[in-house]
């Protein structure tokens, strides 16, 4: 009895002085405004408890890790720190033993779904990455971040997203927060349209110079909580996409009212984002989805709404005065526009130079050139890659671009292959077709933009590419909670 009341005297005196110095830690901190290091000390406690609660529990650290992927370049903008990426490979690490440590306690992580094609096809990429360190241009500085980057975190992202993303419940609770996100962004640029710029945005258009891309003659392209333009309307008409289709056949009123309403405020975003580019995903994705629904009606009705789009903005003049549909009218006119033959100039220049290195200019270099400055003297320069594919074509060369390229493809086939065939349930098989109509409109986008490569666009593209995979999966988990014919295409909402 005495070495007990010992014991527990001795954890409270512990406990106590972990108190105090955390608490002088943090009065410091405050005192010399280092606010990072304050932050970090008041969470440490949460982040010890969530660290240890989620030891055996990888869907847990799995949703901290979609949150923080989604919202990190906010915290970089509002924080003023660099290299916060960091903490999503320790998050990725963090899944994995915690996948390893439930594995063995509960024996509830399903191991072979992280083969599918996902994975078995990004093993050629990984081969290809290995041989550019054979390319004279890569240089030593850009191995590891090739290393890093393209192998090590990507592949580790897809087995965490094939294993985790196998369960009904895991994917209404991720359209859910994923609908919360993006109206957040959504009311956010509502603030930057209508009141105007914070200090830390006004920090990163002035001062990091991201204005000469976002305020142009043809107005401001805003931006939310995103790091850029481009990606914030690639992220906005995915989400109008995703969550318009989603909404047909959603059972629960309220839920399918939410989703419609996501989806018209996401268009609107879009607008508001002056990205021309990211318009492709709807349109690209509701022709995917008039030949995966096989439904005639629906199929009718999305071609019908598709054409109509399409006809307001390449044959009408409608809405000029409005600066946003007149901007986003000048992609249905694309030999008008100076950006663009800008890029194609660029373009041809990146074509010559592959002629004499087919293998590109090496990892993490763009193809250089030689321009004349002001003071009329010659200076090394780079040709702009202008978009995904582009940076991809620059980095790796022709060989490069074709085996992504093929890569993408086989997956989105497969995709269409398994709702089509595979997937059962009405609500699920709606769901999935939306994911897998949303990362082919993506794809394509990388024509135009950096989106598919850029926060948090490429942690959503595998995210939702693992559910579809698992469609099977979970269709056979619904039909086992439902048995009966009556309810078997009605699961509840979570």
């Amino acid at each position: 009895m005495a070495s007990k009341i010992q014991g527990n005297l001795s954890n409270q005196v512990l406990i106590r002085l972990l108190l105090f110095f955390g608490l002088a830690a943090f009065t410091m901190a405050m005192v010399y405004q280092q606010l990072v290091v304050a932050l970090g000390i008041a969470v440490l406690p949460i982040v010890l408890a969530v660290g240890l609660y989620g030891l055996s529990r990888p869907h847990v650290i799995y949703f901290i890790y979609a949150v923080y992927a989604c919202t990190f370049i906010t915290i970089m903008r509002y924080t003023r720190t660099e290299g916060l990426s960091v903490v999503l490979d320790i998050l990725l690490v963090y899944v994995m033993v915690s996948m390893l440590c439930s594995s063995y306690i509960r024996d509830n992580i399903h191991w072979k779904r992280a083969i599918n094609i996902l994975t078995i096809s990004y093993i050629p990429w990984i081969f290809f990455t290995l041989f550019q360190f054979l390319n004279p241009l890569t240089r030593s500085d850009s191995m590891m971040t090739g290393l890093r980057a393209w192998i090590g975190e990507t592949i580790a992202l897809y087995l965490m997203v094939s294993i985790l993303s196998d369960r009904w419940k895991a994917l209404k609770v991720g359209m859910l927060t994923l609908s919360i996100f993006v109206f957040a962004c959504f009311l956010k640029v509502l603030w930057q349209r209508y009141v105007g710029f914070d200090s830390a945005e006004q920090h990163f258009l002035y001062v990091q110079g991201a204005q000469t891309t976002h305020i142009i003659h043809s107005g401001i392209r805003y931006f939310s909580f995103i790091s850029d333009a481009a990606t914030f309307g690639t992220l906005m008409s995915t989400a109008a996409l995703v969550y318009g289709l989603a909404a047909i056949k959603t059972p629960n009123r309220r839920l399918a009212l939410w989703f419609a309403f996501i989806a018209v405020t996401s268009f609107m975003g879009q607008l508001l984002s002056g990205t021309r580019g990211s318009l492709i995903i709807p349109a690209l994705g509701i022709m995917l989805y008039t030949l995966l629904c096989k439904n005639v009606k629906i199929a009718a009705s999305m071609l019908l709404l598709g054409l109509s789009v399409y006809f307001f903005f390449a044959f009408t003049h409608i809405g000029d005065s409005n600066p946003f549909i007149k901007r986003a009218r000048t992609a249905f006119h694309p030999s008008q526009d100076a950006s663009m033959n800008v890029r194609l100039n660029n373009r041809e220049l990146i074509a010559d130079y592959m002629e004499k290195n087919p293998f590109g200019a090496g990892i993490g270099h763009m193809v250089p050139t030689v321009v004349l400055n002001d003071e009329g003297q010659y200076v090394d320069d780079i040709i702009p890659s202008d978009s995904y594919y582009v940076g991809i074509w620059s980095q790796t060369g022709y060989i490069g671009l074709f085996l992504l390229i093929a890569i993408h493809g086989l997956v989105i086939l497969v995709c269409c292959y398994k709702v089509m065939f595979h997937v059962h349930n009405d609500e699920l098989r709606q769901t999935l077709m939306a994911f897998t109509c949303a990362v082919f409109g993506i794809y394509a986008s990388g024509y135009t933009s950096y989106s598919p490569g850029q926060p948090p666009i490429n942690f959503l593209i595998p995210a939702m590419l693992a559910f579809v995979l698992n469609g099977p999966f979970i269709d056979a988990q619904l039909q086992q909670a439902s048995p009966s014919p009556n309810n078997s295409r009605k699961p509840n909402a979570i």
